[in-house]
């Protein structure tokens, strides 16, 4: 039997609206980082070169820091649980590892929760 078998009580308004802001705000970083990255190399790079001479190694150092921070605001999002079932929103509960992911469901694929439900 699976949790999607089980009868969950109906979703009331605004029952879930803090875990739907928290993915909203993950969600966001996540893109904000992804546009972002161009437009701070090339001021980074700019005001490195100016400042400093062009010392490639404070560049690496920025540009690998941007990168873990891309990776942290990826692993948050990806990782997001269900506001009903606790489990993760976008993958199955069985075979997380390799595969079965889809970051654009549009409902839990362990309890049927519809996105934005409750909010």
């Amino acid at each position: 039997m699976t949790i999607r078998d089980h009868d969950f009580p109906p979703v009331q308004p605004h029952q879930y609206a803090k875990e739907w802001k928290r993915y909203t705000n993950s969600f966001v970083l996540l893109i904000g980082l992804f546009v972002g990255y161009l437009p701070f190399g090339v001021i980074a790079d700019y005001l490195i070169d100016r400042l400093l001479g062009g010392n490639n190694t404070v560049m690496m150092i920025a540009a690998f820091t941007w990168m873990a921070a891309y990776g942290v605001a990826g692993l948050r999002f990806g990782s997001f649980r269900c506001p009903r079932c606790h489990e993760q929103f976008f993958c199955r509960k069985r075979f997380t590892f390799f595969g079965f992911y889809n970051p654009f469901a549009r409902h839990c694929w362990n309890c049927g929760l519809e996105k934005w439900a409750g909010e």
